[in-house]
């Protein structure tokens, strides 16, 4: 299972964020992939 850190959320999230394109892809990929995963409560939290 993935479970990404908050500051790869942020770093996706954020369009000013440096390398934000590259966590975008990464994300995307992620989340339309077949492996699984999921976002800790405490990530959420933290965003």
């Amino acid at each position: 299972m993935i479970l990404p850190d908050v500051n790869v959320l942020l770093y996706a999230f954020r369009r000013d964020a440096e390398r934000h394109d590259d966590y975008r892809s990464w994300l995307d990929t992620v989340v339309n992939g077949e492996a699984a995963y999921g976002i800790s409560p405490q990530v959420l939290a933290a965003v």
